[in-house]
């Protein structure tokens, strides 16, 4: 029966013109409610982003832990249980990634900082250096009376952001 549905023409045209409405009837609900749609889509990826950074770690440390399995761990264990070698390589990469993680962080963040408190303190001169420059290269234009009007609201602004964003707040 379905072999002759399947060959006649009109079932073929009929059913066709069905999946073009329904699909018109698809694509218009989700033109017309796109707020919802992002809501729930924001909700899942939300929902799911500690399994995604999770499957992320795990993807980029499975290397590390074959290789803990084949080169170290299953020299000492004896007894060749896969179990305790898989669960002993993983403990080993966390750890050792624990720790890189660790020192990197350690290093990298004291500079980062000492680096933004040089930049904060160096800013207004760095103005002035921009400002020499644009007065260098525009000459005598209408666009160096601009640059020149309004040096002083650019430099007070860009002071305030960098003081009340950048820098931490003492109390």
């Amino acid at each position: 029966m379905f072999k002759n549905l399947k060959d006649n023409k009109y079932f073929q045209i009929g059913l066709t013109a069905f999946l073009v409405i329904v699909a018109s009837i698809i694509t218009g609900f989700v033109l017309f409610n796109i707020g919802i749609l992002w809501k729930v889509i924001k909700g899942l990826v939300v929902l799911l982003t500690p399994f995604i950074i999770g499957f992320v770690f795990a993807y980029l440390l499975n290397p590390i832990v074959e290789f803990f399995k084949a080169k170290v761990v299953s020299r000492w264990v004896k007894d060749n249980n896969k179990k305790k070698i898989t669960n002993l390589s993983i403990l080993i990469t966390c750890v050792l990634f624990t720790g890189i993680l660790i020192l990197l962080f350690s290093f990298i963040i004291p500079e980062l900082l000492k680096s933004i408190e040089k930049l904060a303190v160096n800013l207004p001169r760095y103005i002035e250096e921009i400002k020499n420059y644009l007065l260098l290269r525009l000459g005598d234009s209408e666009l160096q009376a601009v640059v020149l009007n309004n040096y002083e609201t650019i430099n007070e602004y860009l002071n305030t952001a960098v003081n009340n964003t950048v820098l931490p707040k003492v109390d």
